[in-house]
């Protein structure tokens, strides 16, 4: 199963939140690929250090989820930017006004999709996000 993450759904995987055991289930299943958006790197240090300046987590826990999320980034696909990329995200912005980041997400998911000719299962949390992927296409978590 091809699962593509946008950076909030993966970020579930870190912190115990509503959600989290949806997606720990999509981790345990038998090899799935976990592809996400050359972006992901940089909104997940915003979302783990955003945790730590709430005062929620110790620096030794923030240190051991940056390492684990270093990790991981590694064994995903990461869809870097491209021409095809900016040019999908502005399509879809144009038909939708989604947010800039969001759109980058599901024209990833959608070059993915394209890429692959088979099924790709967008994960997010974000309403509208998910009406724009589900409305070009993309199967929904």
């Amino acid at each position: 199963m091809i699962y593509y993450f946008d950076t909030s759904a993966l970020l579930k995987k870190y912190f115990l939140e509503e959600g989290t055991p949806q997606v720990m289930g999509l981790f345990a299943e038998r090899g799935p690929i976990v592809c996400t958006c050359f972006i992901t790197s940089v909104e997940g240090y915003h979302g783990i250090y955003r945790k730590k300046k709430e005062g929620s987590l110790s620096n030794a826990i923030i240190q051991k989820v940056i390492k684990q999320f270093q990790k991981d980034l590694r064994g995903f696909k990461i869809v870097n930017s491209s021409e095809k990329i900016i040019s999908l995200a502005q399509k879809i912005i144009q038909k939708t006004t989604l947010k800039t980041l969001d759109s980058l997400h599901v024209a990833s998911a959608l070059l993915i999709k394209r890429m692959v000719k088979s099924t790709v299962t967008f994960v997010s949390y974000d309403v509208q996000q998910k009406d724009v992927a589900d409305k070009f296409g993309l199967k929904i978590f």
